[in-house]
């Protein structure tokens, strides 16, 4: 069967599919550019003759053999007939239904492929991903078949990737912006446990790297007058930033702090402004004061913790699965295209190789 390779070693830790016995991070968890992700792999068999699949290759996560009776979920699959019990990719054992983190429905997506009509190869796809998150995980099924003294043989190939978002020791995590914004996004809570410095540095980041202004500062100091992160536009506007880190995140913003800020906008003959807080939402008398700025000529912009996840989810890599397909599938193309004869040897075997061994 064709094996399935990874790519460079990064510190993810190890996505547990059903394990219940803490592992040590493994040494080559695998990664697409930043897209960071688990990979395992198991080949089993089965034949009109077997009972129950028989396991050819061990099972491997990220290149390192693991024992089946902890991974209950890979465990089943040697107790089946996988003729009669896995028709399908939906089928599979390993699929994760629900998010890990948002515990919502995952959507779902598939795809399937066969050989030659001379071959009696075929394969297929299994894509579960979160709306909400973007995690996401790939079920990868191919399977081959042929006859050997009157019994009819099959042989299965089973690989799983799972995204891997790091998880931070600290309270101020430091990584690339998608990764530190999919981790807010999967601990919201974390909005209210972050220093107030940390979150003006990520405002003052999400506006430089995910908005069109020509120019980014981070002013907030003791005494800062109201102010903490400093706009310029694409007009030559300047902005004024003040961001609000609240404790508690059933926390309402007051009129107050809009008053404070209208105040910092005379002083600095500024017109434009905006309010970042990590407040459920402002009180009615705070955007009713925004919309009476408005008719003096003052631009007053209120972003709630609502409007600043979705501000957040725009650093986020679109669709991060698109580059683990387009790797899979040209994998597949080539395995379906093998050269090969009925006994189930492989005359040309030639698998995409993408960084590191397989762990056959």
């Amino acid at each position: 069967m064709s094996s399935h390779s990874g790519l460079k070693p990064t510190d993810a830790q190890l996505a547990l599919w059903g394990q219940e016995i803490p592992l040590t991070p493994p040494s080559n968890p695998l990664t697409v550019s930043t897209l960071v992700y688990d990979y395992a792999t198991i080949s089993l068999s089965d034949s009109t003759d077997d009972r129950k699949a028989r396991v050819n290759k061990k099972l491997t996560i990220n290149g390192e053999f693991q024992s089946l009776s902890r991974y209950p979920s890979f465990q089943s699959l040697k107790k089946r007939s996988i003729l009669n019990t896995l028709p399908g990719l939906d089928g599979l054992p390993t699929l994760a239904q629900v998010c890990p983190y948002c515990r919502i429905e995952l959507d779902k997506t598939q795809g399937f492929k066969a050989g030659t009509d001379e071959s009696d190869r075929c394969s297929g796809y299994f894509l579960e991903y979160c709306q909400k998150c973007y995690y996401w995980q790939v079920n990868e099924l191919r399977m081959q078949s042929w006859e050997a003294r009157g019994t009819l043989v099959y042989e299965y190939d089973i690989a799983i990737l799972s995204a891997k978002l790091r998880e931070f020791s600290t309270e101020t995590p430091k990584g690339s912006l998608s990764e530190i914004c999919q981790w807010f996004k999967r601990h919201p809570e974390r909005y209210h446990s972050v220093s107030p410095l940390y979150m003006e540095l990520l405002v003052a980041r999400v506006f430089d790297e995910v908005g069109t202004y020509v120019e980014v500062r981070h002013v907030g100091r003791p005494g800062d007058g109201g102010v903490d992160v400093f706009l310029v536009d694409a007009e030559d506007r300047s902005w004024l930033v003040q961001v609000k880190r609240r404790e508690y995140a059933r926390s309402t913003e007051p009129v107050s702090t809009i008053r404070n800020v209208l105040g910092s906008m005379v002083l600095e003959r500024a017109k434009h402004a905006v309010v970042v807080s990590t407040a459920d939402h402002f009180t009615y008398h705070a955007r009713q004061a925004a919309t009476r700025a408005k008719k003096e000529g003052f631009t007053l912009e209120l972003v709630d913790r609502k409007a600043l996840d979705q501000l957040l989810e725009k650093s986020i890599r679109s669709l991060p699965w698109k580059g683990i397909l387009h790797i899979l599938e040209e994998d597949r193309n080539r395995w379906l295209e093998e050269d090969w004869c009925f006994c189930g040897c492989v005359e040309r075997r030639d698998s995409i190789q993408l960084g590191i061994n397989s762990a056959d």
